[in-house]
C-alpha cells in the first residue's frame, strides 16, 4: 500500500454512455498520469478490496453444488490489464490480462490462489470454465490465471476469495484509479487534476487519498464495533459485580 495514490472517478453518463467510450476515456487518463514525474505505474479498478465489495454467484461447468449447500458468491472486481503489477499482486499459474483480450472470443477471468485452492483442490482451475453473476444464460468466462491473495477484510482470519474481470469486457463508468509513485503519492494531486481537466474539464475527480489512509480507515470501521462490544462487555460486569456486592451487603446487614 505504500506510496500508492487513488483517485475516484465518475463519468457523466451523458457523454460516456457506452463501454467503448467509458475505455477510451480511462486509456487516455492513465496514459497521461503516466508521464507524471515520479510514476511508476497505473492502473485502473471498479473497486478496491473491502468488506461490502461486489458478489456474484459462482457456477461451474460440470460442478453441481451439493443440495442445501447453496450456490457461492465470490468477491469481484473490474480491473485494467496492469492492475495486478500496479498493486505488486504476484502472478501464481497462467497469466493475466492482456490487450489480446479485448478481441478474445472468450471471457478471461482472473482468480485469487484462495479461490482455486477451494474449488480446485486437486488444480486444473486454469482453463475452468465458470460464470459469475445471476444469468444462467450468458457464456462460460474462462480462467486464465491464478494471482496471490488479497485481504480485503481485516476482520477475517484469512483471505477471502476473490475473482477479477477484464474492463475490455466489462466496462463501469465509476473507476479507482491507482498510481505507484516513487515518492509521496500526495503530490501527484494537483498533478492528476491538471491531466483530468486537459481531457475534460465537466467533471472532477471524487476522492483522491492514498492507499494506506484508505486501509486505515477500512480497519478503524471495522475496529469500532469491537471496541463498542467491549466496551459494553465490561460495563456489564461491573454492574454485576456491583450488583452481587449489594446483594451481600444487604444479606449481611439484615443478620445483624
Amino acid at each position: 500500500a505504500n506510496g500508492v495514490l487513488t483517485l475516484t472517478v465518475q463519468l457523466p453518463s451523458q457523454e460516456y454512455g457506452d463501454g467503448e467510450a467509458r475505455n477510451r476515456f480511462f486509456e487516455r487518463y492513465e496514459e497521461s498520469l503516466r508521464g507524471l514525474p515520479g510514476v511508476t505505474a497505473v492502473a485502473d479498478v471498479s473497486e478496491l478490496p473491502t468488506p461490502s465489495m461486489n458478489r456474484n454467484g459462482l457456477a461451474i461447468e460440470g460442478v453441481t453444488w451439493p443440495d442445501g449447500a447453496g450456490q457461492p458468491f465470490i468477491a469481484s472486481s473490474i480491473v485494467s490489464d496492469d492492475y495486478f503489477r500496479t498493486m505488486r499482486i504476484p502472478l501464481r499459474e497462467g497469466r493475466t490480462f492482456t490487450a489480446s483480450d479485448r478481441t478474445a472470443p472468450r471471457q478471461p477471468i482472473v482468480i485469487s490462489e484462495g479461490m482455486a485452492r477451494r474449488y480446485w483442490p486437486n488444480g486444473g482451475a486454469v482453463g475452468a470454465r465458470i460464470r459469475l453473476g445471476p444469468e444462467r444464460g450468458q457464456p462460460w468466462a474462462e480462467v486464465i490465471g491464478v494471482v496471490g491473495d488479497v485481504r480485503n477484510d481485516p476482520a477475517r482470519p484469512q483471505p477471502e476469495p476473490m475473482s477479477y474481470g477484464s474492463a475490455w469486457h466489462d466496462s463501469w463508468g465509476i473507476r479507482v484509479i491507482v498510481v505507484r509513485a516513487s515518492g509521496d503519492p500526495l503530490a501527484l494531486v494537483k498533478p492528476a487534476e491538471r491531466a483530468l481537466a486537459a481531457i475534460d474539464r465537466t467533471f472532477p475527480i471524487r476522492e483522491a487519498v492514498t492507499m494506506e489512509s484508505r486501509l486505515a480507515a477500512q480497519l478503524a470501521n471495522r475496529r469500532l464495533p469491537a471496541v463498542l462490544m467491549l466496551a459494553f462487555g465490561a460495563l456489564a460486569l461491573i454492574l454485576a459485580s456491583v450488583g452481587v456486592y449489594a446483594m451481600f451487603t444487604s444479606m449481611a446487614t439484615a443478620r445483624e
